[in-house]
């Protein structure tokens, strides 16, 4: 029982607040893009060409995939930003012995750069990857249409796709953002002795829980990642 209510205490500190807040960020990211993949749907089904009367124009589509690269563009500018406010505040030798005195801020700190890394990465292929398939719209629409109806616990629909990348920077920021609050609020209210609270034991688990949380973050990257790629090669013919 003592280990499992230690086991219980090192999760809670960070790796399961940072899953709830993943979870909260992705489902809003996810309906905004399951709403605007919905919207260009409907274009498509209302003028979608028949018998007799010319193909729709490709202006609703390409609109759409320009609006998804440019914020593509500003969520690597977000991260890359980030990043380095992260890697300039912890030059600083204060913060930097602050750090390493309290598990906790290393655990935010890894979690922050974990997270905006990956949506870094993702957003750099997501915008090679449109700029391809912007010229197959036809084709390409038909088969987003398949995902974005696919049920909604589809870990790789096409709305969760889309929306991955802007939910790892904004976990990212929003973990950076609670990491500076922690270092301010231990430095302003004088806890210094938070860091000696937690056994090494908890400090153990607390380690355990981000390398596990880093690495199904690693996972859902490269699978969201090849999810993309393949839309470079997909190709389908419409009559």
């Amino acid at each position: 029982m003592a280990i499992w209510n230690t086991l219980l205490k090192g999760a809670s500190t960070v790796p399961v607040p940072s899953l709830l807040v993943h979870f909260v960020v992705a489902a809003v990211a996810i309906a905004i893009y399951r709403k605007q993949l919905a919207e260009v749907v409907a274009v498509w089904h209302a003028n979608s060409p028949r018998v007799g009367r010319p193909a729709i124009s490709a202006e609703p589509f390409q609109h759409f995939m320009r609006d998804c690269i440019k914020r593509y563009n500003y969520n690597t500018l977000a991260s890359l930003a980030t990043i380095l406010s992260i890697t300039v505040y912890l030059t600083i030798e204060e913060a930097k012995a602050q750090a390493e005195k309290h598990v906790l801020l290393q655990a935010l700190a890894v979690l922050s750069l974990t997270y905006l890394v990956n949506g870094l990465i993702l957003s750099m292929i997501f915008m090679d990857s449109l700029t391809h398939i912007c010229g197959y719209y036809p084709g390409t629409l038909i088969w987003m249409e398949k995902q974005a109806a696919a049920p909604g616990d589809a870990w790789l629909s096409m709305p969760v796709v889309l929306s991955t990348p802007f939910t790892f920077t904004a976990c990212g920021i929003i973990t950076f953002v609670v990491f500076r609050a922690a270092c301010a609020a231990i430095s302003v209210l004088d806890l210094e002795d938070l860091a000696y609270r937690l056994t090494d034991a908890e400090e153990h688990y607390i380690a355990i829980g981000v390398v596990v949380y880093m690495v199904v973050m690693v996972i859902q990257t490269v699978l969201t990642a090849k999810a993309m790629l393949r839309t470079k090669t997909h190709r389908i013919t419409v009559t």
